[in-house]
């Protein structure tokens, strides 16, 4: 059994103040314990390769040797650093953009003692539908209502008969504020004493024709004029129906054309208009007029 200690290159490998101090204490006691002290302790630091211990000279077992062999090389390596944790470091989620489009009010009509507002343009956190007396309403301070993103109609009682309103539709942001306005839009709601259809009782007399890819143009007649507007409806089947076939709204009293693009072509379909009331529907149906799409 043979135990070395070395001096590489004329220097020794400092790793600890401390360190050094222990191994040193450790090596000579070791020695002098086996009788070869001075020779192993000069022989480390005057730079011998070899100063060997073995059981002939001490008279220890191999066993023994072997334990103590152990504790030398236990005493002299150096204690590995461990690694550093690396932790990592969380990032907060971006909030995603709001999506905001132009809003538009497309239509606005009088009902009793209210009113009805339909508009069209997107905003991902929903709208606020605002009215007043005074142009141009905003929130907060004027009467605001909030509807979801996939929303794009209101209607509101509780107006006086007879009065001017504003109506105006905005986007509706997280920070609670809105950030775009719609068009002003007027409407004058009706009392409940009002004519419902026509101010003078006569017949609604639809004609429609295909003259380009996809569209259909419709023009009627009346005797007298409707109070809230049109409604002109089409669908595959005869006598279509508002809301449940396709529809278009117009508050415009004084309309008497309307034309639908972006219809099947080759494919027949029926088409009426019907005078609309705010509150109550269609009361008045035209003919049905069977058009195949161009």
């Amino acid at each position: 059994m043979v135990i070395n200690m070395r001096k590489e290159n004329g220097s020794v490998l400092v790793f600890v103040v401390i360190g050094v101090v222990l191994v040193i204490a450790s090596v000579a006691g070791t020695a002098f314990y086996l009788g070869k002290g001075q020779d192993a302790l000069f022989g480390f630091f005057n730079g011998k390769q070899n100063v060997e211990i073995n059981d002939a000279d001490t008279g220890k077992t191999k066993e023994e040797l072997a334990q103590i062999n152990q504790r030398l090389l236990n005493a002299i390596t150096p204690t590995s650093t461990p690694e550093a944790t690396i932790i990592p470091i969380k990032t907060a989620t971006p909030t995603p953009a709001a999506v905001i489009s132009t809003i538009n009010i497309t239509g606005l009509s009088a009902k009793e003692n209210g009113a009805a507002v339909e508009w069209s343009g997107e905003s991902s956190n929903g709208f606020k539908v605002c009215y007043s007396e005074s142009a141009n309403p905003t929130y907060p301070g004027s009467n605001c209502t909030y509807k979801g993103a996939n929303e794009k109609r209101f209607e509101t009682g509780g107006l006086t008969a007879g009065k001017t309103y504003h109506f105006r539709v905005g986007a509706y942001g997280l920070d609670g504020k809105v950030s775009v306005y719609s068009n002003d839009a007027t409407v004058i709601p009706i009392g409940t004493t009002a004519s419902t259809t026509l101010n003078n009782s006569g017949a609604l007399n639809l004609s429609a024709s295909s003259n380009e890819s996809g569209k259909v143009s419709m023009s009627w007649t009346l005797n007298g004029d409707p109070i809230n507007g049109f409604k002109e409806v089409w669908s595959e089947h005869s006598n279509p129906t508002y809301p449940e076939d396709h529809w278009n709204y117009d508050s415009d009293t004084n309309l008497r054309s309307y034309t639908f693009s972006g219809l099947p072509s080759g494919q027949t379909l029926h088409f009426r208009v019907g005078i609309y009331k705010s509150g109550q529907g269609v009361t008045t149906y035209s003919n049905d007029v069977t058009v195949t799409v161009k």
